[in-house]
């Protein structure tokens, strides 16, 4: 499923009834934080990372700067809703990769159960 400005009330019952099928997983993509120093980007990606952790979508409003925040509040709304708890499986930056510490995005993979 491919969204542009929806809205995670018209997603979350997507994904919800998705969870319900046998042998399907759902990925919610996003970036997280983009363009900022090595040390902002953590700082900005953290808030990303905590709400996922904590299963709590109000905390994306704290500063979360990812761009597919609509996908992710809706996961977090399901996930909540079906008492799923979150791991946080990796985060990187582009830093990584290629070294550049001044112009850095942000990623993490999450899995929730």
């Amino acid at each position: 499923m491919v969204y542009a400005y929806a809205d995670p009330v018209q997603l979350s019952p997507i994904i919800d009834y998705l969870l319900n099928l046998p042998d399907l997983a759902v990925v919610i993509s996003t970036d997280l934080s983009h363009y900022h120093s090595l040390d902002q980007a953590k700082k900005l990606d953290s808030i990303c990372l905590e709400a996922i952790q904590h299963v709590n979508s109000s905390m994306l409003h704290q500063g979360c700067e990812a761009c597919g925040k609509i996908g992710v509040k809706a996961m977090l709304d399901i996930a909540k809703k079906r008492g799923l708890e979150a791991t946080l499986l990796d985060y990187r930056t582009s830093a990584d990769a290629s070294g550049d510490n001044e112009r850095v995005v942000g990623y993490a993979s999450a899995l929730f159960q």
